[in-house]
């Protein structure tokens, strides 16, 4: 058996994404199979999102694997090309946890183009740990639901259909103390062994055979 040192795959993780690819994907994070989720939307000639699609069944579905290092934190970046003739006004990203009801808000940045055509960024943030206690790593977040809000000068508006990012921590460095943990009690009998080794020749030293 080779062990690979800083590496644990998890194998429920592994048997996840198996049985995602053995069913349809898009009903794992939305209870309404055949539904058809169109952008909600006010006015005439609302705001477009570039890369979006628009009218889909059964919600949308990314699954994503990470890898944990030590961080502290998870960090999500979204970025899309938002249009209107008549000029942004607002751009909103809004994120919900799995089996809430709030979504958050997350005001996006205008980073390239302009009013009229302007790449929007915004990130969505969330603590991980590492779990003593089952010696995993932990995050407050699980899957996640994500939509685009966007207005124009005029008052129009529209929001994307939910999309949702469900997945996992692929690969897993744990922290340095763990292996200290894990091994603790292969060190215990290795210190155990040389320090008998110690006494043992300390006492021989101390008492010497009579022929010598």
């Amino acid at each position: 058996m080779v062990v690979r040192v800083g590496l644990r795959i998890s194998l429920a993780a592994i048997l996840f994404l198996l049985l995602l690819a053995m069913k349809d994907v898009g009903a794992t994070c939305s209870s309404h199979q055949e539904q058809l989720f169109v952008p909600d939307q006010g006015g005439e000639n609302p705001p477009t999102v570039v890369g979006v699609q628009m009218n889909v069944t059964d919600g949308g579905t990314i699954c994503w694997d990470g890898i944990y290092n030590g961080q502290t934190e998870q960090v999500w970046r979204f970025e899309y090309w938002i249009n209107d003739t008549d000029g942004v006004a607002s751009v909103i990203y809004q994120f919900k946890k799995w089996g809430e009801e709030v979504w958050l808000n997350r005001p996006a940045k205008l980073i390239d183009g302009n009013l009229s055509r302007g790449l929007y960024e915004a990130n969505f943030t969330y603590e991980v740990w590492w779990d003593w206690e089952v010696n995993w790593v932990r995050s407050e977040v699980g899957s996640f639901y994500y939509r685009i809000f966007a207005n124009d000068t005029l008052g129009n508006w529209m929001t994307t259909p939910p999309v949702c990012y469900m997945g996992g921590y692929m690969l897993v460095y744990p922290p340095p103390q763990y292996y200290l943990i894990a091994n603790a009690p292969l060190l215990l009998t290795g210190a155990s062994i040389v320090a008998i080794i110690i006494v043992v020749v300390l006492v021989l030293r101390r008492f010497p055979s009579r022929g010598q």
